[in-house]
């Protein structure tokens, strides 16, 4: 094919770009079941030598990188910006590498020019004229897996040396039923399902096109198996996403109100105490609004508050004062925000959990719960729930839209509700199922008021209980599998060299 390598790099820069619309602020979920196949096309359909391939991969991620976090140049954070492209590169290049060198297409059985047999055909592998069919099916099974793995190790890899923000399924969180895998599997669950989602479609289309024509059952095995796991995990996620009624509750109020001063805050307690609130969630005030003079509690002294504390008008909040109902009990927390770089050591530590009618929660504070390390962390002190609070002017849009959506997941996982208050992503509050019952519009006084339900401090999902083992076992697949291929390929090659 002429011009090869042009095709190559634009289908490697093509897959990028459609992960990145399924993202905030695009939000084109439908895109992550497809987005993989350019990429996926260009790297076993049109091989290219070694060079080629690590082109494709930097230029797959990096087009992912660029188009997903360029709200860090509009923030003129450049070093963080060139460090998120240099691992995104890095984790292309090693998996496209990966998948050219361990990753082989099937040869597909040749047409013997009879005519398909009318009716269903067996799929089992003895069967007469099945045992062919069967064999790519198979195969393909097994490519998808490989191809799933091995970006799934990587990308938690990626989440261990910089961020785990944004990852390659978080797309599918939208869909209640499919997010529940999270509880088992961590958000890694959800790339690796949408990868090899992907690498199906891909080898089935590429089947079509060169076999076209009626394919028995064995044929289609690999698409059938693929629907049907899909069904599975989607039938079992309706089930634990089915509200359960819990032990502890309390009613909480949210609002994303642009008002920042004592006063106006002051003017919504006798509303929030005749909704029978527990708890209202405000984003922020500046540091002289929060004192004991500063928030008139006569008028609603039953009512707890949590809210943001600013140094200034223009500042970031970097901590949050507590009113607990029939006493002031302030607690300020000015912690120096970790950067987006968040590493194992930026984790924030001597994290403090706060008690509201014997329900301990969790405030933390802009980037304090950045990475899903962070809740972790949290976890220990216990934590029943979080509340999240977000406000830096210096910010954008998209960050914290991308910010709120990783959090839902991340939530999900733990199995912890969530109340989340930020300046241009709304607030919103969710279920430890991920369930949102109140959302609210950035910058809007609505007020919205509902009961949200926590579990148990002991009560733990799996993943939560055994941590990140689906991409360990990935991570280990691919290492076998590589092994085994390179030792396949040393003992062949001694064999053409002695004949």
């Amino acid at each position: 094919m002429r011009l090869a390598w042009l095709w190559q790099l634009l289908l490697s820069a093509l897959g990028g770009i459609l992960i990145a619309l399924g993202l905030p602020p695009w939000n084109f979920s439908w895109l992550v079941w497809v987005a993989f196949i350019p990429v996926l096309f260009s790297l076993l359909s049109l091989r290219g030598p070694a060079v080629m391939v690590i082109l494709q991969g930097v230029l797959f991620s990096g087009a992912f990188g660029l188009t997903t976090f360029h709200w860090l140049w509009h923030e003129h954070r450049y070093q963080e910006f060139g460090t998120v492209l240099g691992v995104f590169g890095l984790q292309g290049m090693v998996w496209s590498w990966f998948v050219w060198r361990f990753c082989k297409l099937p040869e597909l059985p040749k047409e013997d020019g009879k005519k398909a047999k009318k009716g269903l055909q067996p799929i089992f592998m003895g069967a007469a004229g099945s045992a062919e069919a069967w064999r790519v099916s198979t195969a393909h099974l097994r490519l998808a897996l490989l191809i799933a793995s091995s970006w799934t190790f990587l990308e938690w890899c990626r989440g261990m040396i910089l961020t785990a923000w944004n990852p390659i399924g978080l797309p599918i969180a939208s869909n209640l039923p499919l997010l529940q895998v999270v509880r088992v599997t961590g958000p890694y669950g959800l790339s690796f399902i949408a990868v090899f989602a992907n690498a199906i479609i891909y080898l089935a289309i590429r089947r079509l096109a060169l076999r076209p024509g009626r394919m028995s059952w064995a044929a289609r095995f690999d698409v059938v198996f693929t629907l049907a796991m899909i069904f599975v995990i989607a039938a079992a996620g309706f089930q634990f996403a089915q509200p359960a009624p819990q032990p502890l509750q309390l009613r909480i109020s949210i609002t994303a109100s642009p008002a920042s001063t004592a006063s106006e805050l002051n003017s919504l307690l006798p509303g929030i105490a005749a909704l029978k609130s527990d708890l209202l969630v405000w984003r922020r005030t500046t540091a002289g609004g929060t004192g004991s003079k500063g928030l008139d509690r006569a008028s609603a002294p039953d009512v707890g508050v949590i809210t943001g504390v600013a140094s200034a008008d223009n500042a970031p909040i970097s901590g949050y004062s507590l009113f607990v109902p029939t006493a002031v009990n302030t607690v300020n927390s000015y912690q120096r925000p970790p950067g987006f770089q968040i590493l194992a050591d930026q984790v924030p530590k001597n994290l403090h959990s706060v008690k509201i009618k014997d329900i301990s929660l969790l405030p933390l504070i802009n980037w304090e719960a950045m990475s899903l390390q962070a809740l972790k962390a949290g976890l220990k002190a216990p934590a029943q729930g979080f509340v999240v609070l977000v406000d830096d002017p210096k910010g954008t849009a998209i960050e914290e839209q991308q910010f709120s959506e990783n959090l839902r997941s991340w939530g999900v996982s733990l199995g912890r509700p969530i109340i989340f208050a930020s300046d241009r992503a709304g607030a919103f509050m969710q279920t430890g199922a991920g369930r949102v019952l109140k959302e609210v519009a950035p910058r809007t006084r609505l007020l919205s008021t509902y009961n949200l339900d926590f579990p148990l401090a002991n009560d733990m999902t799996l993943y939560g209980s055994f941590g990140d083992w689906l991409p360990i076992v990935s991570g280990a697949l691919c290492l076998v599998f590589g092994l085994r291929q390179r030792l396949s390929d040393f003992y062949e090659s001694s064999r053409r060299f002695r004949t």
